[in-house]
């Protein structure tokens, strides 16, 4: 029996005589379950579990990322030999960018260093860990065309900001109603899958819409730079159980290098789907880590307990077996006891000189706070629907210390970089770990001037009673626990 693994840079496939058995065990290996919404009115609920597969079983073709995994199970578990064809791009070796001048921590040159050696892989580094530097770094020692894919506009402009302070360069620029292709791109997701014939992102993928326009030729132009790149890199790689994410990764032919990078990698079983496009973990840097290292600052989280409405109330009794849109918006987004507690220790914190940052999920519910505390103190509401430009001029008038606090939908999630913020009041709740950890991320980078030195950050967190809210803080508060580093007061 001969089996050759014939490797290429975005699938791989075993070519050969496969027995059944071995075919059938790497497709189960090699697929997960996962919920997702199928609006269909036979079903009785819209959401049902599906299984996606990431193995071909009729071509035994699947993604490289998935090349070690597979050549385990081929020999180990099945006791195969094979030979590996590996026709990868070879990618001549560049001149690299000076990066002498830069402060480089020894975790973030481990984590440079492996990805160099391995070629993709993803970087797991906690929040405020400098993701953006290893990424930087990165590319400028590799030095050949790259393309750096973000989800929103302010993650844009980080991003082409950091690669000009750590290595000098001026980047191309694709979204926000800017095609500008160079060596060093840094692109928007919803730009790049339209020029690739994707009418649009998935719902939840990003709450800044980029409507950046393009011509006939300037999408070939961006179809020819995503093709043809050496290096492709995604931030905030957990996105990458989206289509779009998928489709670009795919779409990126000549890519060698290829990496992704986190602060939380997905709590359920799609993190399969990440490793299927950029390959395993390299690093791996957490929290706590940081924060024992005095990189970041530790957190203290306060859960406050949200007080049960009158059960015997008839408005309260049918909202308790609404849906879950409609439950959501009564319980949280106009809960007037919720509200008001966030209100009260966002002004106690604003009273002490620290800065805020109060995060909800819908924009009524920002428009409601905002309004509250809009009254006596300096704020600002960021959400998706106002322009980049004001964006950028809020964010630089809070690290300024001229607004004391902002209110912000899920834009603020990813991308936000304010060291000089003290505490979060976390409104909008939720389950996700990795939403959870990225907010707490928010508030725990490192902060210094003549006046002031940062040495806690402070989280309000809710604990509510009633379900399906009651499980999803009970499931934040394990999540918070497991981190060495973290206070946690239960009140």
């Amino acid at each position: 029996m001969s089996i050759t693994l014939v490797i290429g840079n975005v699938t791989s496939y075993i070519q050969g005589d496969l027995p059944k058995a071995v075919n059938d065990l790497l497709s189960a290996r090699l697929s997960f379950q996962e919920t997702k919404y199928i609006p269909l009115s036979h079903f009785k609920s819209p959401w049902r579990q599906i299984r996606t597969a990431l193995y071909k079983k009729r071509k035994h073709e699947f993604g490289t990322g998935h090349i070690g995994r597979v050549s385990r199970i081929l020999h180990y578990e099945c006791g195969l030999s094979f030979t590996v064809n590996d026709q990868r791009t070879v990618i001549p070796q560049a001149e690299p960018i000076d990066i002498s001048h830069l402060n480089i921590r020894d975790y973030q040159d481990d984590a440079i260093n492996i990805a160099l050696d391995k070629k993709s892989g993803v970087w797991l580094i906690a929040t405020g860990g400098g993701k953006s530097l290893i990424i930087s770094v990165t590319a400028g020692i590799i030095n050949a065309p790259t393309m750096i894919y973000v989800h929103t506009i302010d993650l844009l402009d980080q991003m082409r900001e950091n690669l000009y302070d750590y290595l000098g360069i001026e980047a191309g620029q694709i979204g926000d109603g800017i095609i500008d292709i160079r060596q060093f791109t840094v692109a928007t997701m919803q730009s790049v899958v339209k020029a690739l014939g994707t009418k649009k992102a998935e719902k939840g993928e990003t709450e800044v819409t980029d409507r950046t326009r393009m011509t006939i030729t300037e999408k070939k132009e961006i179809i020819e730079a995503v093709e043809g790149c050496h290096v492709a890199i995604v931030d905030e790689v957990h996105h990458a159980t989206c289509k779009t994410i998928q489709t670009i990764m795919q779409h990126s032919k000549s890519a060698r290098y290829r990496y992704g990078a986190t602060a939380t990698l997905r709590e359920d079983k799609a993190d399969l789907l990440i490793e299927g496009a950029f390959g395993k973990i390299l690093y791996k840097k957490t929290i706590s880590e940081l924060i024992k290292e005095h990189w970041l600052v530790p957190p203290t989280i306060y859960f406050r307990k949200v007080p049960l409405p009158n059960v015997n109330d008839p408005v309260v009794q049918r909202m308790l077996k609404s849906k879950y849109p409609s439950k959501y918006k009564y319980f949280i987004v106009n809960n007037a006891m919720r509200n008001a507690i966030a209100c009260k220790a966002a002004r106690r914190i604003m009273d002490e000189g620290m800065k805020v940052l109060i995060l909800v999920q819908h924009i009524p519910h920002g428009q409601l706070i905002i309004g509250e505390l809009g009254k006596d103190y300096s704020m600002a509401f960021l959400q998706g629907r106002i322009r980049s430009k004001e964006r950028r001029e809020v964010l630089e008038d809070f690290r300024k210390g001229i607004i004391s606090g902002v209110v912000a939908t899920t834009l603020a999630d990813e991308g936000l970089d304010v060291p000089i913020l003290d505490a979060a009041v976390l409104l909008g709740g939720g389950r996700s770990s990795v939403k959870a950890f990225q907010r707490i991320g928010r508030t725990v980078r490192l902060y210094k001037d003549e006046d002031y030195t940062k040495t806690r950050s402070h989280i309000i967190e809710f604990q509510d009673q009633i379900k399906p809210f009651a499980s999803h803080a009970k499931r934040r508060l394990q999540y918070y626990s497991k981190e060495s580093e973290f206070k946690i007061k239960v009140q």
